[in-house]
């Protein structure tokens, strides 16, 4: 029997897809993660978490993450107050950037 050889750029080409694959993959198990988590948490609390907002003082800017959703995250309207929200938080809660 003889080998079948294989050129390097089919190769590359057929490990970037399986790459690209595996990332989409990956993407659709998180949104069925997160989607899960919300059915859970309508279950057990009685309605879906909206914002979980993590301040990191000692960051430069962006510093204020806000996690959301992701029926909701592509809001503009909510993604603009987010912004005046964590600029609201940098120039007023100063204090914890000393401690």
């Amino acid at each position: 029997m003889s080998e079948i050889k294989s050129h390097p750029l089919i190769v590359l080409v057929c490990i970037a897809i399986m790459v690209a694959l595996a990332i989409k993959m990956i993407k659709k198990l998180v949104e069925w993660y997160l989607r899960r988590q919300e059915k859970t948490c309508i279950k057990r609390i009685g309605g879906i978490p909206i914002v979980l907002a993590i301040y990191k003082p000692e960051q430069d800017k962006p510093n204020v993450i806000f996690h959301i959703p992701p029926s909701i995250k592509h809001d503009v309207f909510l993604r603009m107050k987010f912004k005046e929200i964590a600029d609201y938080i940098r120039e007023n809660w100063k204090e914890w950037q000393d401690d």
